[in-house]
């Protein structure tokens, strides 16, 4: 195999351009939260700041739940404290 991919890692698979949505789904998801908390943050917040479709979003995930860091604990504004 070439250095450029190896196929250790998953994320080297995955469509470039799939990365970048995610990612852009992501940068918007914690951006609002911090601005807004958990709580207030939706689906369609996401989307307008990712500059995505809706049905784009849940091409890649269920909900916001979904996007959670896992192993981390939000405080009651909906901002990561631990993990």
């Amino acid at each position: 195999m070439s250095k450029r991919n190896s196929g250790n890692n998953p994320e080297e698979k995955t469509d470039l351009r799939i990365r970048r949505t995610k990612k852009s789904i992501r940068d918007a998801f914690f951006e609002l939260i911090d601005e807004n908390g958990f709580d207030s943050v939706t689906v369609k917040d996401i989307t307008d700041r990712a500059l995505i479709s809706r049905n784009t979003f849940y091409l890649h995930y269920e909900d916001k739940f979904d996007l959670r860091p896992v192993g981390n604990i939000l405080d009651c504004n909906g901002k990561c404290i631990g993990g």
